[in-house]
């Protein structure tokens, strides 16, 4: 049997969906349950896949470090008691850290995590299970998938709806920063594949073989849709941060991804990630990242994301490239 936290996340849903898939038992747990809860819930599981997460753009730092850091804790220490051969931790690239040039990181460059309450704790919970690892007799390995793309990723479909629903086209701070980004469904793949032949106390990334410049994303964007491109100019990042700091100061209004905290820490870097090693030795292979845009673009329609002046328009477009 297989144990999954975050199984309401779009990960930890697709994962057992997959098991499913093969015929295989799946328990949901969770790490708000109590340590002898926990215990209970994994005995006679063979494997835990820990998608759960506290990741709200935020700054309340002890929620993230009680359920990111302590609750990943408390979770193993249960699976330890429940007999559990074997933990995939789903960590993030936030856990590494941006790259410091236009290189991509690999597993071998040490983490340097921003100094953010969601980055942080990640690391934080990467090397609680590091020590589990070494102190225990349970097996664990670590992947850091990059950017979700897909349908149901809900970040990726905001992103989307932000370009398809203003009505001057810009890019936010630098079209030059480039991202790793990764189908949610490729991504799930590869937990899989590092569960069943990731080497215990390896890091993995999941990502994509193509990064690409925000540039490229909003000319994505209106291939995929069929909306007008963006405009050549940027807006600065001092300004987003200004403008996003007032949006904070104002309550009610709805969060999205031009929060003060999703602009400092990530359009303000690069987030480039070798996938070599997981390719080497857990057979990933994603598929090439714009058929999971159609899919993010068609579910955001689905869902409301777009404005409804121009829903029908992008949906027909997206149909017509499918």
């Amino acid at each position: 049997m297989h144990a999954i936290t975050g199984c309401d996340s779009l990960l930890g849903m697709k994962i057992a969906s997959l098991l499913r898939e093969r015929k295989e038992d799946v328990q949901c747990v969770s790490v708000t349950q109590d340590e002898e809860s926990l215990a209970s819930a994994l005995t006679g599981c063979d494997t835990l896949y820990h998608c759960e997460e506290h990741i709200e753009f935020s700054n309340r730092s002890q929620e993230f470090f009680d359920f990111n850091v302590i609750g990943t804790e408390n979770l193993l220490q249960a699976a330890v008691k429940a007999k559990v051969r074997r933990v995939l931790y789903v960590s993030s690239i936030g856990a590494a850290g941006p790259s410091q040039s236009f290189r991509a990181i690999t597993e071998a460059h040490a983490p340097k995590p921003l100094p953010a309450p969601y980055q942080d704790t990640k690391f934080q919970a990467e090397e609680v299970v590091m020590r589990f690892a070494q102190e225990s007799n349970i097996e664990v390995v670590i992947v850091r998938p990059s950017f979700l793309v897909g349908a149901g990723a809900s970040y990726a479909a905001t992103c989307f709806s932000l370009y398809a629903n203003s009505f001057i086209r810009t890019v936010p701070g630098s079209r030059k920063h480039v991202y790793s980004l990764i189908g949610a469904d490729d991504a799930a793949a590869g937990c899989l594949a590092a569960m069943e032949k990731g080497r215990s106390g390896e890091v993995y990334y999941l990502t994509g073989d193509d990064p690409l410049q925000m540039a490229d994303i909003l000319n994505l964007f209106s291939e995929l849709s069929g909306l007008p491109r963006a405009l050549g100019l940027s807006l600065p990042l001092p300004l987003l941060l200004i403008v996003s700091s007032l949006k904070n100061a104002l309550p009610g209004l709805k969060e999205d991804l031009l929060s003060h905290e999703f602009i400092e820490n990530y359009l303000t870097w690069n987030w480039i990630f070798s996938n070599d090693k997981a390719k080497h030795e857990l057979g990933f292979s994603p598929r090439p990242i714009r058929e999971d845009w159609l899919e993010t673009i068609l579910w955001a329609v689905e869902q409301g994301y777009v404005k409804k002046s121009k829903a029908e328009q992008v949906r027909e477009h997206v149909m017509r490239k499918k």
